[in-house]
């Protein structure tokens, strides 16, 4: 989806159309549903669009997931946490989980107290596609971090040249 002055480009070479806010929120929860994260630069001005990415076709996810690149994308501020008196094992969290970071930890005890989804911290980014698909509602997200990004996109290209190393 574009916003701002790429969707009026759009609009105006008629390869694109104005939609409301609902038809906007129907997308995202269709997207969420698909096992999409929503991508979008990140800056605090507005953006001019946002991606509904997988990690197969998505550049970025890819290369964070198959090269552990975790520095080519921000993750969000927010990470899943998972109520156990909720979860019923299902793996649906699993499934749908685009970085792979969710995984189900079989039993050792005798009284099954460790059987558990577990979500590797080290390689979820916080898009929330699992808490959107859980079907008892057994994940939340909850704030973790209070990163502000950049205000423009200048002065995030300015930050990126300033870290290369020459």
């Amino acid at each position: 989806m574009t916003t701002g002055f790429l969707a009026k480009i759009v609009i105006d070479q008629g390869v694109g159309r104005q939609v409301t806010l609902e038809e906007v929120m129907d997308i995202m929860r269709r997207a969420e549903k698909a096992g999409l994260v929503h991508e979008t630069i990140n800056i605090q001005d507005t953006s001019a669009f946002i991606c509904n990415c997988c990690p197969c076709c998505c550049g970025f996810l890819k290369s964070v997931k198959e090269l552990r690149n975790y520095g080519a994308i921000a993750k969000s501020n927010f990470a899943p946490k998972i109520d156990r008196s909720l979860c019923t094992l299902c793996e649906k969290c699993m499934e749908i989980c685009p970085m792979e970071a969710i995984y189900h930890h079989w039993p050792h005890s005798d009284d099954l107290s460790d059987d558990m989804m577990v979500i590797r911290e080290d390689l979820c980014i916080g898009c929330g596609v699992c808490a959107s698909n859980c079907p008892n509602e057994a994940i939340t997200l909850e704030k973790v971090r209070d990163v502000v990004p950049l205000k423009t996109q200048a002065e995030m290209e300015q930050k990126i040249r300033e870290k290369r190393i020459h």
